[in-house]
Protein backbone atom coordinates (compact mmCIF):
# COMPACT_ATOMS: atom_id res chain seq x y z
CA UNK A 1 0.00 0.00 0.00
CA UNK A 2 1.21 3.70 -0.64
CA UNK A 3 -0.79 6.67 -0.09
CA UNK A 4 0.23 9.90 -1.33
CA UNK A 5 -1.12 13.57 -0.84
CA UNK A 6 0.25 16.98 -2.20
CA UNK A 7 -0.31 20.40 -0.49
CA UNK A 8 -1.56 22.37 -3.24
CA UNK A 9 -3.01 25.84 -3.14
CA UNK A 10 0.36 27.00 -0.87
CA UNK A 11 1.88 28.95 -3.87
CA UNK A 12 4.25 31.38 -2.13
CA UNK A 13 5.36 28.45 0.15
CA UNK A 14 6.46 26.50 -2.88
CA UNK A 15 8.37 30.05 -4.38
CA UNK A 16 9.71 30.23 -1.06
CA UNK A 17 11.26 26.44 -1.02
CA UNK A 18 12.19 27.18 -4.88
CA UNK A 19 14.49 30.28 -3.52
CA UNK A 20 16.13 28.27 -0.62
CA UNK A 21 17.63 25.92 -3.42
CA UNK A 22 17.28 22.54 -4.19
CA UNK A 23 19.83 20.74 -0.91
CA UNK A 24 17.80 23.20 1.54
CA UNK A 25 14.19 22.92 0.19
CA UNK A 26 14.53 18.98 0.48
CA UNK A 27 16.52 19.20 4.27
CA UNK A 28 13.01 21.20 5.03
CA UNK A 29 10.28 19.10 3.67
CA UNK A 30 11.85 15.42 4.92
CA UNK A 31 11.69 17.42 8.61
CA UNK A 32 8.42 18.51 7.86
CA UNK A 33 7.13 14.90 6.77
CA UNK A 34 9.26 13.21 9.03
CA UNK A 35 7.26 14.87 12.12
CA UNK A 36 3.72 14.67 10.26
CA UNK A 37 4.58 11.17 9.62
CA UNK A 38 4.77 10.44 13.28
CA UNK A 39 0.76 10.56 13.93
CA UNK A 40 0.62 8.29 11.42
CA UNK A 41 2.96 5.87 12.65
CA UNK A 42 1.12 6.01 16.20
CA UNK A 43 -1.52 4.87 15.53
CA UNK A 44 -0.41 2.06 13.24
CA UNK A 45 1.38 0.61 16.43
CA UNK A 46 -1.71 0.87 17.99
CA UNK A 47 -3.90 -0.54 15.25
CA UNK A 48 -1.28 -3.61 14.10
CA UNK A 49 -2.30 -7.06 15.71
CA UNK A 50 -0.35 -8.11 18.76
CA UNK A 51 0.81 -11.41 19.65
CA UNK A 52 4.47 -10.92 20.45
CA UNK A 53 4.97 -7.50 20.35
CA UNK A 54 7.91 -7.38 17.50
CA UNK A 55 5.31 -6.08 14.62
CA UNK A 56 4.45 -3.00 16.81
CA UNK A 57 7.88 -2.20 17.86
CA UNK A 58 9.13 -3.27 14.21
CA UNK A 59 7.14 0.03 12.53
CA UNK A 60 9.32 2.73 12.17
CA UNK A 61 9.55 6.18 10.28
CA UNK A 62 12.02 5.85 6.86
CA UNK A 63 13.69 7.85 4.31
CA UNK A 64 12.04 6.99 0.88
CA UNK A 65 12.98 7.63 -2.82
CA UNK A 66 13.57 11.25 -2.84
CA UNK A 67 15.09 13.14 -6.30
CA UNK A 68 13.91 15.26 -9.04
CA UNK A 69 12.09 18.16 -6.53
CA UNK A 70 10.35 14.55 -4.65
CA UNK A 71 10.90 13.83 -1.27
CA UNK A 72 8.95 10.71 0.60
CA UNK A 73 8.94 9.20 3.98
CA UNK A 74 7.64 5.73 5.16
CA UNK A 75 5.78 4.76 7.71
CA UNK A 76 6.49 0.91 7.86
CA UNK A 77 8.42 -2.55 8.85
CA UNK A 78 10.50 -2.20 5.75
CA UNK A 79 11.48 -0.31 2.46
CA UNK A 80 8.71 -2.06 0.63
CA UNK A 81 6.39 -5.00 1.15
CA UNK A 82 6.78 -8.63 1.63
CA UNK A 83 10.70 -7.88 2.74
CA UNK A 84 13.09 -8.12 5.43
CA UNK A 85 12.75 -9.79 8.96
CA UNK A 86 9.02 -8.35 9.71
CA UNK A 87 7.98 -9.56 6.16
CA UNK A 88 4.51 -11.15 7.78
CA UNK A 89 3.86 -7.80 8.11
CA UNK A 90 1.94 -7.43 4.25
CA UNK A 91 -0.33 -10.80 4.91
CA UNK A 92 -1.49 -9.28 7.99
CA UNK A 93 -2.00 -6.12 5.85
CA UNK A 94 -3.59 -7.03 3.09
CA UNK A 95 -6.14 -9.74 1.83
CA UNK A 96 -4.62 -13.28 1.05
CA UNK A 97 -5.46 -16.67 -0.07
CA UNK A 98 -3.91 -19.82 2.06
CA UNK A 99 -3.48 -22.73 0.20
CA UNK A 100 -2.16 -23.97 -2.75
CA UNK A 101 -3.28 -22.38 -6.17
CA UNK A 102 -4.31 -25.51 -7.90
CA UNK A 103 -7.37 -25.57 -5.13
CA UNK A 104 -8.90 -22.61 -6.84
CA UNK A 105 -11.49 -21.19 -4.91
CA UNK A 106 -11.56 -24.04 -1.99
CA UNK A 107 -8.47 -21.90 -0.56
CA UNK A 108 -9.47 -19.76 2.65
CA UNK A 109 -9.48 -16.29 2.26
CA UNK A 110 -7.62 -14.52 5.14
CA UNK A 111 -9.03 -10.78 4.98
CA UNK A 112 -6.34 -8.63 5.79
CA UNK A 113 -6.72 -6.35 9.05
CA UNK A 114 -5.72 -2.82 6.98
CA UNK A 115 -4.32 -1.21 10.08
CA UNK A 116 -1.61 0.77 8.03
CA UNK A 117 -4.72 2.03 5.71
CA UNK A 118 -6.83 2.51 8.83
CA UNK A 119 -4.16 4.50 10.83
CA UNK A 120 -3.43 6.90 7.21
CA UNK A 121 -7.15 7.28 6.95
CA UNK A 122 -7.49 8.06 10.82
CA UNK A 123 -4.39 10.68 10.94
CA UNK A 124 -3.83 12.13 7.32
CA UNK A 125 -5.59 15.43 8.35
CA UNK A 126 -3.63 16.17 11.01
CA UNK A 127 -0.56 14.92 9.11
CA UNK A 128 -1.12 17.66 6.58
CA UNK A 129 -1.79 20.52 9.17
CA UNK A 130 1.57 18.85 10.86
CA UNK A 131 3.19 18.96 7.41
CA UNK A 132 2.20 22.97 6.63
CA UNK A 133 2.87 23.96 9.63
CA UNK A 134 6.46 22.54 9.56
CA UNK A 135 7.40 23.62 5.88
CA UNK A 136 6.22 27.25 6.96
CA UNK A 137 8.82 27.17 10.22
CA UNK A 138 11.54 25.47 8.61
CA UNK A 139 11.44 27.85 5.61
CA UNK A 140 11.30 30.87 7.96
CA UNK A 141 14.38 28.97 9.97
CA UNK A 142 16.58 28.11 7.06
CA UNK A 143 15.76 32.20 5.24
CA UNK A 144 16.90 33.56 8.44
CA UNK A 145 20.25 31.32 8.06
CA UNK A 146 20.88 32.54 5.08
Amino acid sequence: MSEHFQIEGLKELEQKLIDLGRKDAQKVMKRALRKAAGPVAAAAKSLAPVRTGALQRSIKIRAGKSGKGRVSIIVGTAKKWFTGAFFYAAFQEFTHYIGSRKLGNKRHVYQGLHFMERAFDSTKGQALAIAEQELKNGIEAAAEQK
